[in-house]
């Protein structure tokens, strides 16, 4: 009788359990194929199902995550001005940009802008999170700081201009944002920061 039960049903649900050790270990190419009785066929079938619809959500998965990376990168694109000089419209002023673009996490804005004062300024600032929703808070703070960059010829001024408009947007609050503002003063050829 131990004989039996142990053909018929013990080894049966080690053998289950050895197909799921894999396949909670990963292994998503592991199957059930236990059809000793009609408990076993539809418990396999059940395991065999999950696992189909895991593959399934995994792929799917990918392609979602695939497609948010190839949206941020386009978007993050927008976000840094082209290699080349930064200040054309200022001759003496020998500044240049390039970036490479990290994938999955972040977002960064390099803006130039002149005050309304005459004076060349830039601005680098970096969101960490989520690529998409990083990119997308980065376009939100270049939309609140170009009002500031004409309105204000002070760097702080600037600053808590644009920090005055930032803590208004749930947007940021989710966000590390750094920020760097600098201003060229070519008269007395020097950088405010």
């Amino acid at each position: 009788l131990d004989l039996l039960i142990r053909r018929t049903v013990t080894d049966r649900f080690y053998e289950v359990n050895r197909a799921l050790d894999k396949i909670i270990a990963g292994d998503l190419t592991q199957g059930v194929n236990v059809r000793s009785n009609p408990k076993f066929l539809a418990l396999s079938d059940g395991i065999n199902t999950m696992v189909g619809g895991l593959k399934k959500n995994l792929t799917d998965s990918k392609r979602r995550v695939r497609r948010e990376n190839e949206l941020a990168k386009s978007i993050q694109k927008s976000l840094i001005p082209e290699p080349g000089p930064l200040f054309t419209q200022f001759p003496r002023l020998d500044a240049a940009s390039s970036s490479v673009l990290a994938a999955h996490r972040g977002s960064d804005i390099l803006e130039t802008f002149v005050t309304c004062n005459g004076k060349p300024g830039f601005v680098m600032a970096e969101a960490i999170g989520d690529s998409v929703s990083a990119c997308l808070s980065m376009m939100k703070f270049r939309a609140v700081l170009q009002p500031c960059s004409v309105s204000s010829p002070d760097p702080l001024a600037m600053m808590n201009r644009g920090l005055e408009l930032f803590q208004g947007e749930s947007v940021f609050r989710k966000q590390f944002i750094s920020i760097f503002i600098g201003f060229f003063d070519l008269e007395n050829r020097s950088e405010e920061r």
